[in-house]
Protein backbone atom coordinates (compact mmCIF):
# COMPACT_ATOMS: atom_id res chain seq x y z
CA UNK A 1 0.00 0.00 0.00
CA UNK A 2 1.60 3.38 -1.28
CA UNK A 3 1.64 5.86 1.38
CA UNK A 4 2.01 9.93 0.84
CA UNK A 5 5.50 10.67 0.33
CA UNK A 6 7.12 14.17 0.04
CA UNK A 7 3.67 16.18 -1.71
CA UNK A 8 5.25 18.60 -4.08
CA UNK A 9 2.74 20.95 -5.39
CA UNK A 10 4.49 22.63 -8.57
CA UNK A 11 2.91 25.01 -11.23
CA UNK A 12 -0.01 26.24 -8.94
CA UNK A 13 1.36 29.24 -8.04
CA UNK A 14 -0.98 29.74 -4.95
CA UNK A 15 0.19 30.65 -1.33
CA UNK A 16 -1.30 27.96 0.84
CA UNK A 17 -2.63 28.12 4.45
CA UNK A 18 -4.53 31.52 4.43
CA UNK A 19 -7.66 29.66 2.61
CA UNK A 20 -10.73 28.96 4.94
CA UNK A 21 -13.78 26.73 4.32
CA UNK A 22 -16.79 27.20 6.39
CA UNK A 23 -19.40 23.89 6.91
CA UNK A 24 -23.25 25.21 8.16
CA UNK A 25 -25.12 22.29 7.28
CA UNK A 26 -24.88 18.38 7.12
CA UNK A 27 -26.60 18.50 3.38
CA UNK A 28 -22.93 20.89 2.32
CA UNK A 29 -20.39 18.35 0.44
CA UNK A 30 -17.49 18.85 1.89
CA UNK A 31 -15.31 18.06 -1.49
CA UNK A 32 -17.37 20.69 -3.50
CA UNK A 33 -17.98 23.38 -0.85
CA UNK A 34 -14.01 23.38 0.29
CA UNK A 35 -12.98 23.57 -4.00
CA UNK A 36 -15.21 26.21 -4.87
CA UNK A 37 -15.84 28.39 -1.78
CA UNK A 38 -13.85 31.63 -1.56
CA UNK A 39 -13.75 33.50 1.88
CA UNK A 40 -12.21 37.02 1.99
CA UNK A 41 -10.98 36.87 -1.63
CA UNK A 42 -8.62 33.73 -0.78
CA UNK A 43 -8.45 31.12 -2.73
CA UNK A 44 -10.27 27.65 -2.29
CA UNK A 45 -8.89 25.78 0.93
CA UNK A 46 -9.02 22.68 -1.15
CA UNK A 47 -6.79 22.50 -4.61
CA UNK A 48 -6.96 19.47 -6.74
CA UNK A 49 -7.46 16.98 -4.07
CA UNK A 50 -5.29 18.96 -1.75
CA UNK A 51 -6.17 20.82 1.62
CA UNK A 52 -4.40 23.45 3.31
CA UNK A 53 -6.06 26.16 5.18
CA UNK A 54 -8.89 26.27 8.06
CA UNK A 55 -11.86 24.66 8.25
CA UNK A 56 -14.87 26.05 10.35
CA UNK A 57 -17.44 24.13 11.48
CA UNK A 58 -20.35 25.55 13.21
CA UNK A 59 -22.86 22.46 12.78
CA UNK A 60 -21.84 18.92 13.41
CA UNK A 61 -20.55 17.62 10.38
CA UNK A 62 -19.34 13.80 8.53
CA UNK A 63 -16.85 13.77 5.77
CA UNK A 64 -17.74 11.95 3.82
CA UNK A 65 -15.77 8.51 3.05
CA UNK A 66 -15.96 8.94 -0.68
CA UNK A 67 -14.87 12.35 -0.60
CA UNK A 68 -11.96 11.70 1.71
CA UNK A 69 -10.79 9.15 -0.43
CA UNK A 70 -10.00 12.01 -2.90
CA UNK A 71 -8.37 14.56 -0.77
CA UNK A 72 -5.31 14.99 1.12
CA UNK A 73 -4.29 17.50 4.12
CA UNK A 74 -1.03 19.13 3.99
CA UNK A 75 0.97 22.63 4.82
CA UNK A 76 -0.70 24.32 7.55
CA UNK A 77 -4.69 22.66 8.80
CA UNK A 78 -6.94 24.20 11.41
CA UNK A 79 -10.30 22.86 12.58
CA UNK A 80 -12.34 25.38 13.93
CA UNK A 81 -15.14 23.37 15.96
CA UNK A 82 -17.64 26.38 16.98
CA UNK A 83 -19.41 25.39 20.51
CA UNK A 84 -20.14 21.81 20.76
CA UNK A 85 -20.32 20.64 17.43
CA UNK A 86 -18.93 17.41 16.59
CA UNK A 87 -16.73 16.37 13.45
CA UNK A 88 -16.72 13.04 12.14
CA UNK A 89 -14.49 11.48 9.35
CA UNK A 90 -15.81 9.10 7.48
CA UNK A 91 -12.57 7.25 6.55
CA UNK A 92 -8.99 7.63 8.14
CA UNK A 93 -7.92 11.32 6.91
CA UNK A 94 -4.93 10.94 4.11
CA UNK A 95 -1.92 13.37 5.34
CA UNK A 96 0.94 14.27 4.19
CA UNK A 97 4.40 14.29 5.97
CA UNK A 98 5.67 17.46 7.23
CA UNK A 99 1.54 18.55 7.90
CA UNK A 100 0.86 21.22 11.04
CA UNK A 101 -2.47 20.87 12.72
CA UNK A 102 -4.17 22.09 15.12
CA UNK A 103 -7.73 22.41 16.68
CA UNK A 104 -9.54 25.32 17.77
CA UNK A 105 -12.18 25.75 19.99
CA UNK A 106 -14.63 28.63 21.07
CA UNK A 107 -16.53 26.88 23.69
CA UNK A 108 -14.74 28.02 27.23
CA UNK A 109 -16.86 24.31 28.44
CA UNK A 110 -15.01 22.44 25.86
CA UNK A 111 -14.80 21.71 22.18
CA UNK A 112 -17.57 18.90 20.46
CA UNK A 113 -15.92 15.38 19.59
CA UNK A 114 -13.71 14.54 16.69
CA UNK A 115 -14.32 10.93 15.46
CA UNK A 116 -10.97 9.79 13.25
CA UNK A 117 -8.63 6.75 13.13
CA UNK A 118 -11.24 4.39 14.72
CA UNK A 119 -11.34 6.80 18.28
CA UNK A 120 -13.01 9.89 19.50
CA UNK A 121 -11.03 13.28 20.89
CA UNK A 122 -11.64 16.01 23.17
CA UNK A 123 -10.24 18.66 23.95
CA UNK A 124 -7.30 20.07 23.95
CA UNK A 125 -7.35 17.46 20.83
CA UNK A 126 -3.77 16.52 21.78
CA UNK A 127 -3.56 13.36 20.88
CA UNK A 128 -5.63 14.22 17.34
CA UNK A 129 -3.38 17.61 16.19
CA UNK A 130 -0.03 14.99 16.73
CA UNK A 131 -1.02 12.31 14.38
CA UNK A 132 -2.44 14.78 12.17
CA UNK A 133 1.31 16.33 12.33
CA UNK A 134 3.30 13.43 10.88
CA UNK A 135 6.81 15.14 10.84
CA UNK A 136 8.90 15.43 7.46
CA UNK A 137 10.24 11.78 6.38
CA UNK A 138 8.07 10.13 7.89
CA UNK A 139 6.10 8.69 5.19
CA UNK A 140 2.58 10.59 6.37
CA UNK A 141 -0.61 8.96 6.64
CA UNK A 142 -3.07 6.62 4.30
CA UNK A 143 -3.09 6.14 0.66
CA UNK A 144 -2.15 8.57 -1.99
CA UNK A 145 -5.00 10.47 -2.47
CA UNK A 146 -5.79 9.24 -5.95
CA UNK A 147 -8.99 6.95 -4.46
CA UNK A 148 -7.39 3.62 -6.26
CA UNK A 149 -5.52 2.89 -3.01
CA UNK A 150 -7.57 0.98 0.01
CA UNK A 151 -6.19 0.90 3.49
CA UNK A 152 -4.58 -2.49 4.04
CA UNK A 153 -6.45 -3.09 7.32
CA UNK A 154 -10.31 -1.82 8.67
CA UNK A 155 -9.48 -1.12 12.21
CA UNK A 156 -13.27 -2.20 14.09
CA UNK A 157 -11.97 -0.94 17.62
CA UNK A 158 -8.56 0.20 19.32
CA UNK A 159 -9.03 0.61 22.88
CA UNK A 160 -6.83 1.23 26.56
CA UNK A 161 -7.62 0.20 29.74
CA UNK A 162 -6.02 0.59 32.36
CA UNK A 163 -5.92 -2.42 35.50
CA UNK A 164 -3.90 -3.50 38.53
CA UNK A 165 -2.09 -5.74 36.59
CA UNK A 166 -0.76 -3.05 33.96
CA UNK A 167 -2.57 -1.59 30.73
CA UNK A 168 -4.56 -3.62 28.64
CA UNK A 169 -3.73 -2.82 24.81
CA UNK A 170 -6.68 -4.14 22.42
CA UNK A 171 -7.70 -4.17 18.95
CA UNK A 172 -10.00 -5.55 16.09
CA UNK A 173 -9.40 -5.28 12.29
CA UNK A 174 -11.47 -6.82 9.50
CA UNK A 175 -10.45 -7.25 5.83
CA UNK A 176 -6.55 -7.23 5.97
CA UNK A 177 -4.47 -7.22 3.22
CA UNK A 178 -0.89 -8.05 3.01
CA UNK A 179 -0.87 -6.98 6.54
CA UNK A 180 2.70 -8.00 7.65
CA UNK A 181 2.84 -6.69 11.67
CA UNK A 182 1.40 -4.44 14.05
CA UNK A 183 3.85 -2.24 15.80
CA UNK A 184 2.12 -0.65 19.31
CA UNK A 185 4.31 2.38 20.56
CA UNK A 186 4.47 4.12 24.01
CA UNK A 187 4.64 7.93 24.89
CA UNK A 188 4.01 9.98 28.61
CA UNK A 189 3.32 13.43 26.49
CA UNK A 190 1.21 12.09 23.28
CA UNK A 191 4.04 13.41 21.26
CA UNK A 192 7.11 11.23 21.53
CA UNK A 193 6.61 7.23 20.40
CA UNK A 194 8.96 4.39 21.28
CA UNK A 195 7.88 1.06 20.05
CA UNK A 196 6.49 -1.22 23.22
CA UNK A 197 6.27 -4.61 20.68
CA UNK A 198 5.01 -5.98 17.65
CA UNK A 199 2.21 -8.20 17.07
CA UNK A 200 2.13 -10.65 14.14
CA UNK A 201 -0.59 -9.68 12.02
CA UNK A 202 -2.96 -12.02 9.70
CA UNK A 203 -1.62 -11.60 6.26
CA UNK A 204 -4.33 -11.67 3.74
CA UNK A 205 -8.13 -12.37 5.60
CA UNK A 206 -11.82 -10.88 5.50
CA UNK A 207 -12.58 -12.43 9.31
CA UNK A 208 -12.49 -10.37 12.07
CA UNK A 209 -8.95 -10.55 13.85
CA UNK A 210 -8.82 -10.14 17.66
CA UNK A 211 -5.41 -9.07 19.07
CA UNK A 212 -3.96 -7.71 22.24
CA UNK A 213 -0.86 -6.40 24.27
CA UNK A 214 -0.42 -5.77 28.10
CA UNK A 215 1.78 -2.28 29.15
CA UNK A 216 3.29 -4.15 32.38
CA UNK A 217 5.18 -1.25 33.08
CA UNK A 218 2.90 1.75 32.71
CA UNK A 219 4.07 5.36 33.89
CA UNK A 220 2.12 7.24 36.34
CA UNK A 221 -0.68 9.40 35.03
CA UNK A 222 -1.34 9.70 31.63
CA UNK A 223 -0.01 6.85 28.82
CA UNK A 224 -0.62 7.39 25.49
CA UNK A 225 -0.28 4.33 22.49
CA UNK A 226 -0.40 4.92 19.02
CA UNK A 227 -1.11 1.56 16.40
CA UNK A 228 0.95 1.49 13.33
CA UNK A 229 0.12 -1.44 11.00
CA UNK A 230 3.08 -2.57 8.31
CA UNK A 231 2.51 -4.26 5.09
CA UNK A 232 4.75 -6.74 4.10
CA UNK A 233 6.19 -4.55 1.61
CA UNK A 234 7.42 -2.30 4.74
CA UNK A 235 4.86 0.55 4.20
CA UNK A 236 2.99 1.39 6.77
CA UNK A 237 -0.19 3.24 7.92
CA UNK A 238 -1.03 4.69 11.62
CA UNK A 239 -4.12 4.71 13.15
CA UNK A 240 -5.14 6.82 16.16
CA UNK A 241 -3.83 7.34 19.65
CA UNK A 242 -5.54 5.89 22.31
CA UNK A 243 -4.56 6.89 26.23
CA UNK A 244 -5.40 5.56 29.88
CA UNK A 245 -4.66 7.05 33.31
CA UNK A 246 -2.23 5.09 36.08
CA UNK A 247 -2.65 6.49 39.63
CA UNK A 248 0.53 7.50 41.08
CA UNK A 249 0.41 4.58 44.02
CA UNK A 250 3.71 3.04 43.63
CA UNK A 251 5.60 5.91 45.75
CA UNK A 252 7.86 4.25 48.47
CA UNK A 253 8.34 1.20 46.41
CA UNK A 254 12.13 0.74 46.10
CA UNK A 255 14.24 -1.43 44.06
CA UNK A 256 17.96 -1.84 44.04
CA UNK A 257 20.28 -1.81 42.64
CA UNK A 258 19.48 -0.73 38.93
CA UNK A 259 20.73 -1.13 37.07
CA UNK A 260 22.16 -5.31 38.11
CA UNK A 261 23.96 -7.77 37.04
CA UNK A 262 22.80 -11.36 35.97
CA UNK A 263 23.16 -13.42 38.84
CA UNK A 264 23.10 -10.17 41.08
CA UNK A 265 20.69 -9.96 44.13
CA UNK A 266 18.22 -7.12 44.29
CA UNK A 267 16.69 -5.80 46.91
CA UNK A 268 12.66 -4.62 46.65
CA UNK A 269 11.57 -2.44 49.65
CA UNK A 270 7.65 -1.73 50.17
CA UNK A 271 6.54 0.42 53.59
CA UNK A 272 3.19 -0.32 52.77
CA UNK A 273 3.51 -4.12 52.50
CA UNK A 274 1.08 -5.88 54.76
CA UNK A 275 1.35 -9.81 53.80
CA UNK A 276 3.10 -12.21 51.46
CA UNK A 277 3.15 -10.52 47.48
CA UNK A 278 3.66 -12.43 44.40
CA UNK A 279 7.00 -11.37 42.45
CA UNK A 280 7.60 -11.49 39.23
CA UNK A 281 10.46 -10.86 36.87
CA UNK A 282 8.97 -10.34 32.95
CA UNK A 283 11.06 -9.38 29.77
CA UNK A 284 10.04 -6.00 28.42
CA UNK A 285 7.87 -7.85 26.06
CA UNK A 286 6.26 -9.82 28.14
CA UNK A 287 7.81 -13.33 28.98
CA UNK A 288 7.62 -14.43 32.58
CA UNK A 289 11.56 -14.57 33.49
CA UNK A 290 10.88 -15.67 37.21
CA UNK A 291 8.07 -15.49 40.04
CA UNK A 292 9.29 -15.08 43.65
CA UNK A 293 7.80 -14.83 46.75
CA UNK A 294 8.16 -11.77 49.38
CA UNK A 295 8.29 -11.66 53.46
CA UNK A 296 5.59 -9.67 54.97
CA UNK A 297 6.84 -6.31 56.02
CA UNK A 298 10.67 -6.70 55.05
CA UNK A 299 12.18 -6.03 52.47
CA UNK A 300 12.92 -8.82 49.69
CA UNK A 301 16.12 -9.72 48.28
CA UNK A 302 15.83 -11.79 45.20
CA UNK A 303 18.10 -13.03 42.78
CA UNK A 304 18.34 -12.81 38.69
CA UNK A 305 18.80 -15.61 37.11
CA UNK A 306 22.40 -16.03 35.85
CA UNK A 307 21.36 -16.24 32.01
CA UNK A 308 19.74 -13.21 31.82
CA UNK A 309 20.28 -11.81 29.31
CA UNK A 310 21.22 -7.32 29.14
CA UNK A 311 18.25 -5.63 28.51
CA UNK A 312 15.10 -4.49 30.34
CA UNK A 313 12.85 -6.19 32.50
CA UNK A 314 9.95 -5.51 34.48
CA UNK A 315 9.59 -6.55 38.38
CA UNK A 316 5.68 -6.82 39.39
CA UNK A 317 4.97 -6.63 42.33
CA UNK A 318 1.76 -7.20 43.54
CA UNK A 319 -0.22 -4.76 41.21
CA UNK A 320 3.05 -2.74 41.44
CA UNK A 321 5.87 -2.75 38.98
CA UNK A 322 9.20 -0.91 38.00
CA UNK A 323 11.62 -1.20 35.14
CA UNK A 324 15.16 -3.30 35.57
CA UNK A 325 17.47 -2.68 33.69
CA UNK A 326 19.82 -5.75 33.13
CA UNK A 327 24.15 -4.96 31.85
Amino acid sequence: MKLIFTLVLCGMGLVLGAQTCILTSQSQDFCTECSTQSVNGEPPALINGVFSGTLEITTTYEISAACLANVVFSGTVVFELNKKNHLTFGQDPQVAEGTNTTVASHNAQGGGIIYAFGTSYTKPYTEFEAIMSPAAGSGGIGGGGSGSAQLPVTLLHWNATATSAGINLSWASLNETDNDYYSVEHSTDGLTFRELTSVEGSFTTTEVQEYAYRHLSPAAGTNYYRLVQYDIDGTRTRFGVVSAEVAATQAGYTLSPNPARAGQEIVLHDPASRGVTPITLHHIDGRLIRSYTTVPNEATRIQLPDGVTHGMYVVRYGSKSKLLVVR
